[in-house]
This record gives C-alpha cells, structure tokens and sequence, in this order.
C-alpha cells in the first residue's frame, strides 16, 4: 500500500482566484528562464543572461529621451488611481521603472545619441519585458527552496536565509506604508521643534518645507497631467470624430492643439511630467534655495558607466533608489520614478543627514513618540485597561532567580538591578508586555549582507524580546513586579503576552522568527509577536474586538507558528487570520501535557499534526484593506461604501455574544471572548445553537436546563457553561445553581478558565460569569462530583473538534514517491 506523500509547501491563497493569478505568472516566470538542468546551471549562465537582458534595455531606449521612455514606462507600470487597486490582478512592478533608470542613467545624459521621431511608447514593452527578466533572474538565482529552511540548519544558514527573504523583499516592494499612516507618524517624529530646527541647518530645509514641496510637486504633475488631457479630449466635442479618434475630420487649429495633447499624454511625455526647481518655487511659495536642498537630497543624476555593472549592482541589493526617487538632468529638469517624493525613504534621509550631537537628540524624540504611539494603539485596541508606559521595575541581577524580586523580599537592591518596560497593558486577566525599538537596519543589511543584519536584528528585535520576555516570566513567577513607587500587583493575570514593535519595516525578516531563534537572534523562551509600528497602526484600524487581538497573538505566537506559516508582509497574515483563522494545529502530546483531564494522544491526531507542518507561504491577501484604505484615504464617500472595512469572519450570533461582553465589561470579555472566537464557524453554530435549545427546553418544561462545552488546547482548557431561568426562579438564584455547578465540572474536568451564560426562557443572555482557576485537590468537590453522577472524565471525549481552516490553498509536490509499506 501506497503512503501517501505530503506536500512540499502550501500556497495559502486569498480564494481560487489568487491560485488562478498565481499559476499564470509562475508559468510566465518559468518562461523567461532558459531550459536548463539545474540551479547551479543558472547560477553560470546568470552574468551572460543579465548582460544580454541590459543589451536589449539600451537598444530599445537608445533613440529616444530618457525621461520620455522611462515616463511613458511609468504609465504602463504603475496604477492610474490607488481607488479599487489591486495588487494581484495589477502585474505592474515598480522595480522595472528603476532598473531601466539605472541603465538609462549609465548613459551619462538625458537626450539619445542620435534622436529618432519614433514613439517611445513603441520600446517600452521591450524594456519591461527585460527588466522583468532581470529580476526573476536576480530572484531564482538566489533562491533558498523553503524546504532547505529545516530545523537543522546551521546558525549562518539561517541567518543566509532571513537576509535572502529581506533581499527579494527590498528587490521586488514599494510603496510599503498607506498615506493616512504616514501622515499620522511622520509629523510627529520630524515636525518636533529641535528636530526641525537640526534639520534646517544641516539639510537645508524643515519637516514643513519638505511637506509643501512634496505637495507642490504632486499638485504640478497633476495639473500638467489634466491639462494635456483637457487638450486632447477636448478637441474632440463632435461625437462623430470621437468615436472614431478621426484627426482629418477637425480643424486645422483645433486638430494641431489634438496632436500637441496626445504628444504630451502618451508620444512624448518627459517634458510634461518633469518640473524645475523654480517651477516648485512658484508652486510651493517657497524659497528656490529650500527647494533644490529638497530636490538634491532625494535625486539621481545622470553619469557615464557600465550599466551592466550597474543592473549587477542594483540586483544584488545596492540600488540607488531605496533612499532616491528622482532623475535630474544636466539642465535641471527632474522626473519622478513613479513614488511621490520621500515616501517610504524620508525618514531614513533625515537621519542619514543629521550629525551626531543633532540625530542623538533625534532619537530621544524617535523614542518619546514610537513608544507612545505604540502604547495608544494597544490601548485603542484593548480598551479600557490598565496601561504603564516607561514602566521602571526591579529584575533579577545575572545568575539570580525571580524570588529575588519576590513580593515578600524587602531588599531587592542588593540582589537585583533596575530595568524599564516601555508599556505594559493589564486587562482583566491577560498582560501584554510591549518593547519598541527605533533603529533601523544599515543599508548593507537590507542588501543582503548576512552578517551585518543578523547584527541589526540581535540589537533590535533580539534585545527587545529578551526584554519583553524577561517581564513576562517575572510576572508569571511572582505575579506581580517590584517599582521604585512600590509592589505592583498582577495577581490576577494568567496569560501573558510579548511585543516587539519596529519602526523600521523589517518585511519576511520580521516574520521569520523560527530563522531568527536557529540565527541566535532571538534566544528567549517564548518567542515575541514582532510588529512594525505601521503594521500595527494599521491592525489598529481593524481590529473591532479586543478578543480578536488576543486570539492573534495566541497563534502568531505560537511554538510552531514560524515553523510552518512563510510570508512577505505582516498584513497578509493579518488578513489571513481575518478571513480563515490562520488555524494551526496543536501538538497533541503538548496539549496532553498541559490538561491533565485529556486522554492521551492518538495515532490519528498525531498524524494529522505532522500534516499540518506543511511549510505555507501565504500569498496577497491584502486588496480587500488596501481597497478599503486607499477609498478611506481618498475622501470619497461613495468609494467608501463600495470598499467596506475588512472583519473577522465569525458566526454572527457568537460574534453578537462577544460584542455584548466586550461593550458591558461582562466578566470574561477578553480571555473568553478570544476562546469563542477560537472556535470555528461549525462549533460557534453549536454553541449558539445551544444557547437556544437550553432556553427552549425551559419553555417547553419550565425547569432548569444545562449544557456543557469544552475546549483543550496549547494554551489549557476553556469550559463553557450554559444554564436557563425557569419562569418562577429569580436569576440571581439560576446563577447560583449554574455556579455550583460549573465548579465541580470545572474540578473535575480540570479547566483552567471557564465562562458561564445565564440564559432566560425567551434566550436572552441575562448574566455572565468567569473564572479562572488554579488546580487544587479538593476532597469535598471529589464527593460532590461523585454525588451529582458527572459524566467520567474517561468517557468524556477530549473536546469540540478544532477549527477547520477556511483557506484557500494550492498544494506544491516535489518529485519523491512515497514508499510503500510492507503488507
């Protein structure tokens, strides 16, 4: 008998559509590549295919202005409006705008050698079509197969294989934050008044300056843009020459002022998509002096080389774009590289351009506003909680253990050292302890260099887990901490979380965190939810329930987690947990171990866990957020309600339940509410469904009536406990019955956190309850559990059957066969 072969990896697809986009463009990708028999083959064929791709770049551009070529690229390459974008079904790739710069600029000026009237518009699929070459050549040459990425890897291969994931990352994303963010972090960071101040006399120009140029520049182009437009359509009133573009058919005038329009749009468009600098003087009402300081800063100028030196150069990660997005030419003339001027790259110039003494006192505005930035997103999403920010706390000094720092120890000085959380969130029963890092990766790091990133990240996310993590465990251990203002107590909190936010955008690299901990850059005992502060701005903006956050730091945090789920970008994993879950199953002996009522783990469960270790590589989920955002950000009301908000996908009565709990602070509304969250669509509908039978049967017999739900997992055992009011029974005393019983069951099945719904005759829930509890031997509740005749433990099934995933995937096999058993 046949075993069966599991998959290689799992695409994790938005829907069939995403699996239909992506076969199409791997069968593209595989087209462009030669017939060759191995990837050490294309590693030896690379510099000639790569010098032959630049060959057929300069050939197809060689006739034509520079700006008029890598405009008109611009118009094939980049979207016409950000409103209904999507990534998916959009194939345009900024990267192809900069790699023809790159070797257009090698030619040392604008203008071709020997001009031609042709189109440029006629090259430009030519020009893409190499420089798509060019990068998926770039990509498959240093491609890592994800099945490489094992458990045994060496420390240096692991840290090859977060600095390859960034590189392809850096090569192929632009565009990485939405508008409104930007908006919201930026003038806080470099509005400050010192900062502007440093920034004035080092670069020449304010944060303010900078914003007015900027928008100068977008409302010029714009302008130039509608009114070639306005030119060339507008010659174009009689309906009968519209339908069939007939120039003959117009006046003589009018037909002129047609053929100047659609030069401007489509045939020659570089002279009206660049500006001067007095141009955006005029515009800015600015100083000329502030805005070529601007202009200088973020431009490329043309210069004599080896362009396919340079294309080698910009594919191996050196690329003269991460920190630039203009052209100038010897006359002045600027052309935008399609990115509005600064974005994603103003910061990292600012601080690139600040002294010592002046970016020093940057970063303790960098610190003051990341850290309270952070700190208000967890608590927009959390609530109404306690929250510490710059919380100071005594820890354990090296070789000591948590009991120095112990509640009852009155001389923590002699034995501990004073450390700093930067927020620390307490709601209910759950902490989340939160450390933000400011700093950013060098420029060698995110071009590949193994080393020097492994040497970011251990200073960065490495130092922030060590630091969230070593919170966590004192509050676990000692249930409180020790500050300089006295003990505080956590007594209550029973689950506890870690955060790492970055301000720097650390793409796959922040989300390989199964890499980072065999790198050695994260060596804590639990691993932290790493997050840019973007990404969690974002998240912010999406989340509508606390529980819903709580549930996904429980899975991204999760041991196996970064073992099994690959992806780009932070917001597809969220997006993927809005609409599927991202449901990953549990070891089965793990969660044996941590219930002590679950039968042991079988055959069967065992092996549909190791079938759920399939490497997955969650692809673009992200154009439902970014349709939603770019209509938010647009200002249109009716693109608003085209594109609604993105929300998780639960059963609506259960998703009314936790909503109720969450609005009135019913007990439980966090850490239970995340539990019913946690079960899948099919359970929830069981759990409502009882609700309502539990009220029927009260109806119908006018006595009390129980139901019983559990759930075991990694994270312990959630019990559910539904209890009705007959008509005649005060509520207080149908609680009370459901109490009593709820805390042998509890006992019993040893559950650690249970929640109680009183529910009326009519199903209306009228009381909640929660607790969570510690296992304690407790002869009377063995009495009692033998008096009420509960069900067995041992006869009791382990619980509801787990979330089944929602996702769509399309499974990839390599070539091994499976062996066969003997019979």
């Amino acid at each position: 008998m046949a075993r069966r072969k599991l998959p290689d990896l799992e695409m994790v697809e938005a829907d069939a559509r995403g699996i239909e986009i992506g076969f199409e463009r791997m069968a593209g990708i595989l087209a462009r590549l030669p017939d060759i028999d191995s990837h050490a083959d294309l590693v030896k064929l690379a510099p000639g295919l790569i010098a032959a791709a630049v060959r057929r770049i300069e050939d197809a551009a060689e006739p034509f202005d520079a700006f008029d070529v890598l405009e008109s690229l611009k118009m094939r390459e980049l979207p016409m409006s950000l409103v209904g974008y999507s990534e998916r079904e959009h194939d345009g790739m900024p990267a192809v705008i900069e790699l023809a710069a790159v070797v257009l600029l090698a030619r040392g000026a604008r203008e071709a050698h020997e001009p031609s009237d042709a189109n440029p518009g006629e090259a430009v699929e030519q020009i893409a079509e190499a420089a798509r070459e060019l990068l998926f050549l770039a990509n498959f040459v240093s491609l890592t197969p994800p099945m490489a990425a094992s458990a045994g890897s060496s420390e240096s291969a692991a840290k090859a294989e977060i600095a390859q994931s960034l590189k392809t990352y850096e090569l192929f994303v632009r565009n990485r934050q939405y508008q409104s963010i930007r908006d919201e972090h930026d003038p806080k960071l470099l509005g400050d008044d010192q900062v502007s101040r440093d920034m004035t006399e080092m670069l020449g120009f304010s944060y303010t300056e900078y914003i007015a140029i900027r928008r100068a520049i977008h409302e010029f182009s714009g302008d130039r843009l509608n009114a070639a437009a306005d030119q060339f359509y507008g010659a174009f009133d009689d309906e009968a020459a519209a339908a069939r573009w007939d120039f003959s058919s117009l006046p003589e005038d009018t037909r002129e002022r047609a053929w100047k329009g659609l030069a401007n749009l489509f045939i020659h468009p570089g002279a009206r998509a660049s500006f001067t600098a007095d141009e955006i003087a005029v515009r800015s009402e600015s100083e000329v002096s502030i805005v070529r300081a601007v202009l200088t800063l973020f431009a490329v100028p043309f210069d004599s080389g080896d362009p396919a030196s340079n294309v080698r150069s910009y594919l191996e990660g050196d690329n003269p774009f991460s920190s630039k997005s203009l052209l100038v030419d010897a006359a002045g003339n600027y052309l935008s590289t399609g990115a509005q001027l600064g974005d994603d790259m103003v910061r990292t110039a600012v601080e690139k351009g600040l002294s010592e003494k002046a970016k020093a006192r940057y970063v303790g505005v960098r610190t003051r506003v990341s850290e309270g930035l952070a700190g208000d997103y967890f608590g927009k999403m959390i609530g109404p909680a306690q929250k510490f920010t710059g919380l100071k706390y005594w820890a354990p000094a090296a070789g000591e253990g948590p009991e120095v720092v112990a509640q009852d120890e009155t001389d923590v000085r002699s034995s501990a050292k004073q450390t700093e959380m930067d927020c620390l969130i307490v709601a209910e029963d759950v902490a989340i302890c939160v450390e933000v890092k400011g700093a950013g990766l060098r420029k060698e790091s995110r071009g590949g260099n193994a080393v020097k990133l492994a040497s970011d990240l251990a200073k960065t996310v490495g130092e922030a887990a060590s630091q969230a993590d070593r919170a966590r465990a004192l509050i676990e251990a000692n249930h409180g901490l020790h500050t300089p203002s006295g003990w505080l107590s956590l007594d209550g909190v029973r689950e506890v979380h870690c955060v790492v936010v970055t301000l720097e955008d650390l793409g796959p690299a922040g989300i390989a965190l199964d890499a980072m901990v065999r790198a050695g850059v994260v060596t804590t005992q639990r691993v932290p939810w790493i997050v840019s502060l973007h990404d969690l701005a974002v998240i912010s903006r999406l989340v509508e329930e606390p529980a819903e956050l709580l549930l996904y730091l429980r899975r991204r945090t999760s041991p196996t987690f970064a073992q099994v789920f690959h992806a780009v970008d932070e917001l597809d994993l969220f997006m993927s947990f809005l609409s599927d879950g991202l449901f990953l199953e549990d070891d089965p002996d793990v969660v044996a171990a941590a219930n002590p009522a679950a039968p042991p783990a079988t055959a069967a469960e065992r092996r549909r866990f190791q079938r759920s270790l399939v490497p997955k590589t969650v692809a673009t989920h992200t154009d439902p957020l970014d349709q939603w955002m770019y209509a938010a950000e647009s200002g249109g009301a009716t693109d608003t309600n085209d594109y609604p908000k993105p929300t998780f996908r639960s059963e609506a009565r259960i998703a009314a339940l936790v909503n109720s709990m969450t609005r009135d602070r019913k007990p439980g509304w966090l850490r239970a509410g995340a539990d019913l969250l946690a079960f899948s669509g099919d359970a929830q509908s069981r759990i409502a469904n009882a609700i309502e039978r539990t009220a029927a049967a009260t109806r119908a017999d006018g006595k009390w009536h129980n139901a019983f739900m559990s759930q075991m997992s990694a994270q312990g055992h959630f019990g559910l406990f539904i209890g009705s009011v007959p008509l005649g029974m005060s509520v207080a005393k149908a609680t009370t019955q459901l109490e009593r019983y709820a805390r042998v069951k509890v006992h019993q099945v040893h559950a650690d956190r249970s929640l109680g719904l009183v529910v009326s005759s009519s199903g209306e829930i009228v009381n909640v309850g929660y607790g969570n509890h510690e296992r304690e031997e407790d002869p009377a509740l063995d009495a009692l559990t033998a008096q009420m005749s509960l069900t067995s433990v041992a006869r009791m099934s382990r619980s509801m059957p787990p979330p089944s995933a929602r996702r769509t995937t399309v499974r990839l096999r390599g070539k091994a066969k499976g062996k066969k058993r003997k019979r």
